[in-house]
């Protein structure tokens, strides 16, 4: 009886061995070891720029918004010929609104479920981007791009050193795009800006962080 006992423990020792061997040889080069991760290649881009943009374009898909509602967010103001909504050299506009430029452009997708991926922009938010007013239709902005930053954000699951730097880096740019927009405002050319005080996407990125918080 203990012999037969002792034979059926090799027999699954030995099955143990040979499952491993095989884990091994799945994942790395023989001794387990795992086989090396592909980092992306360092770029120079700055890293706000980066974060702010991927975050406004996984929200768009997400959300699913519509072309119509986007042109309208990406129209262009009379006075100036810019993008109405967004501060020219505003280091938070300028990657926002490459972000809504690529995905006005997408392409179809292969499952077959259109181009996008949401069920599209709430309609007090489709209604807010048609109104009349500027301070109106900046909410708007305000409103997706804090959602659209808080997500991606929480997604990285911060620690609260990294929030805090994140929170640095946002109102560092909020200061200079607040600034651009008061040079515009002296130089009479800040067109649909001229009476505003705030920028819809600074403030939107800075407000993620009570979105998560």
């Amino acid at each position: 009886m203990q012999s037969k006992k002792r034979r059926l423990m090799v027999v699954a020792v030995a099955a143990a061995v040979v499952v491993v061997g095989w884990a091994g040889d799945a994942l790395g080069k023989g001794g387990g070891e795992r086989a090396p991760v592909v980092q992306a290649a360092k770029s120079n881009i700055d890293p706000t720029y980066r974060t702010v943009f991927f975050s406004v374009l996984e929200g768009l898909y997400d959300d699913g918004a519509s072309n119509e509602f986007v042109d309208l967010v990406l129209q262009n103001d009379p006075e100036t010929g810019t993008a109405m909504h967004f501060i020219p050299g505003c280091p938070l506009c300028l990657p926002s609104l490459d972000a809504l430029r690529v995905y006005r452009e997408r392409a179809g997708l292969s499952l077959k479920i259109g181009n996008t991926f949401g069920r599209g922009i709430e309609a007090e938010l489709v209604a807010g981007i048609k109104s009349e007013s500027m301070h109106q239709r900046l909410e708007v902005v305000e409103t997706l791009v804090a959602r659209y930053v808080a997500r991606r954000l929480d997604s990285q699951r911060l620690t609260d050193e990294e929030r805090g730097e994140w929170r640095m880096r946002m109102a560092e740019r909020r200061k200079k795009g607040e600034a651009y927009m008061r040079e515009m405002q002296r130089a009479g050319r800040a067109g649909a800006f001229a009476d505003q005080k705030r920028c819809g996407v600074c403030d939107g990125a800075n407000e993620a962080f009570d979105l998560f918080d």
